[in-house]
């Protein structure tokens, strides 16, 4: 039986990644999770969650992590290949226990920069991970520009729109989002 359209549409973040085509998967996260489940589905090769040994031997094209910890990203290092891509899902916890003082996705960054990891992008996944309407880009004007210049006919609507602008034009906006994942690629091995 085909896997179920809410199963697929779990995975639309892969369209973010340079090939959509996920290949070999490493996975880190809670078990039993939707994203765990949708790649069990969807993906046609193995999806690995039981790291062990240093992952020297086999190496995979995409990690996939949702935690809110780095513990769990540099689990899977070692187990991505040179040029793999890594999708990371934060959840909110991690980025509300920095509170103002810095910007909530500016420690994943810096953290994936020390590990070797470039083209890196944020994407709020609105209105949550599950239920993904829309993908938008966090760090494209363009994209922020466009979402919050759609007209909305309720009064709701409009005033979320008008919030969400002035969130965005004051930087504040990533404060506010609760479902924020980051998509890197890293370095190639030195020729």
């Amino acid at each position: 039986m085909p896997p179920a359209l809410e199963t697929i549409r779990r995975l639309d973040w892969r369209f973010l990644l340079p090939d959509p085509n996920l290949g070999r998967v490493v996975y880190a996260g809670p078990a039993n999770h939707a994203l765990l489940l949708a790649l069990k589905d969807f993906c046609e090769t193995h999806v690995v969650t039981e790291l062990r040994g240093n992952g020297r031997s086999t190496l995979f094209d995409v990690a996939v992590v949702c935690s809110a910890t780095h513990t769990q990203v540099e689990q899977v290092l070692p187990w991505l290949k040179p040029g793999g891509v890594l999708y990371w899902e934060v959840p909110r916890g991690r980025r509300q226990a920095a509170g103002l003082r810095k910007h909530p996705y500016r420690d994943a960054e810096d953290f994936l920069l020390r590990h070797g990891f470039r083209e890196i992008a944020c994407y709020w996944h609105r209105p949550n991970f599950e239920r993904a309407l829309e993908i938008v880009a966090l760090n494209d004007p363009t994209a922020l520009d466009y979402y919050f210049s759609r007209t909305r006919s309720d009064f709701s609507g409009r005033l979320k729109i008008r919030f969400g602008r002035l969130l965005a034009r004051t930087g504040l906006l990533p404060y506010v989002l609760s479902s924020v994942s980051l998509v890197a690629r890293r370095k190639e091995a030195p020729a």
